[in-house]
């Protein structure tokens, strides 16, 4: 898994496909790529590797660090970065807890996807999500199955966390048909389409 960076759109393609085909590597293999490549489709690729190691998921964590600290431009990518990280089942504990004590929502938003993160961190976490303004981290918070009614009703006139709202299978339905009525647009229309869900579902 040798090319030099910066790499055609062909090359990348290549090590692309080439690493999510192929059916295994060793452990050192993974960590020795995750150390070697900058690419993000690369570092997305080796983070969707069942067997990318603990290291090698630290390592990819590091370098999305400096992507996001890059500046604007790069947050999709970091987002999307952190998000394959904390999903992968060999990301552990202690990297999923540094993701959600950091600074960054997309971090925090990341960790909480996990299905490995603390409960009683991430409870801790989500009884705090009326305080947040990132709609990214909204969004997440508001579709996670194990955030408070409290905490979803507060953030039901947000818009940035509407669509969180409207897939979250514990959201009241009379909290839908309220945001249904809203005055912002965005707010209303997820609202109506979480009673749709609801009604095809027969709840």
């Amino acid at each position: 898994m040798a090319f030099t960076e910066p790499m055609t759109d062909t090359e990348e393609q290549d090590l692309e496909l080439y690493i999510l085909s192929a059916s295994q590597f060793t452990p050192a293999e993974l960590t020795e790529a995750s150390e070697h490549y900058k690419n993000p489709k690369i570092m997305i690729a080796l983070a969707q590797k069942p067997d990318c190691p603990m290291e090698a998921l630290e390592i990819l964590y590091q370098h999305t660090i400096k992507k996001e600290e890059a500046g604007p431009s790069e947050k999709v990518t970091a987002q999307q970065l952190y998000f394959t990280v904390a999903k992968n089942s060999n990301a552990s504990p202690d990297l999923l807890m540094k993701m959600l004590r950091s600074g960054s929502p997309a971090q925090r938003a990341a960790a909480l996807r996990s299905e490995k993160l603390p409960l009683k961190q991430k409870m801790d976490y989500l009884e705090k999500g009326c305080t947040l303004t990132d709609d990214y981290e909204m969004a997440a918070v508001a579709r996670d199955a194990d955030t408070p009614v409290e905490v979803l009703e507060c953030l039901s006139s947000k818009p940035g966390a509407s669509v969180g709202l409207s897939i979250n299978p514990h959201t009241p339905t009379s909290m839908l048909e309220q945001m249904s009525q809203s005055p912002d647009w965005r707010i209303a229309n997820d609202g109506k389409i979480g009673l749709t869900q609801r009604k095809r579902q027969g709840k």
